[in-house]
């Protein structure tokens, strides 16, 4: 597993356990009137459980959902901006090295042409100042 998939893994287990115990302290929350008045009308537990339990749950701790899924949009948004981040420049260093690779052993035949035999040019412009005028 790449270490940025383990970080987002990781980071949703941990955000799915906080959703998980706010919804369980939310329906242990709830007075036991209205799952049996949901009952009493013919409801089943499930859709007790969804139409109702759920809602209120939601309802009553929108707070705290909305606390946690910032620092959840918070926590995927940064994985995001490192992952594109790293990842190009990554691409600018393999693309510096390759261009160096290329033009390293090229030789401009028209400028060496000028030049006795044996002669080696490291910088053309070197030893001359900024204000050095060019022959």
């Amino acid at each position: 597993m790449q270490p940025l998939s383990a970080v987002v893994f990781g980071l949703t287990l941990y955000t799915m356990a906080i959703f998980a115990e706010i919804l369980r302290a939310g329906l242990a929350a709830l007075p036991r009137g209205q799952a049996e008045a949901a009952l009493a009308i013919g409801m089943t537990r499930w859709q007790t459980l969804v139409s109702i339990e759920l809602l209120r749950v939601i309802q009553r701790n929108t707070e705290y959902f909305g606390a946690d899924y910032t620092v959840a949009l918070f926590a995927v948004g940064a994985a995001w901006y490192l992952a594109i981040n790293i990842s190009l420049s990554r691409l600018a260093v393999r693309l510096q090295r390759g261009g160096s690779r290329r033009t390293a052993g090229t030789i401009d035949t028209r400028a060496a042409a000028d030049l006795p035999a044996g002669a080696v040019v490291l910088d053309p412009d070197a030893g001359r100042g900024p204000d050095a005028e060019t022959p």
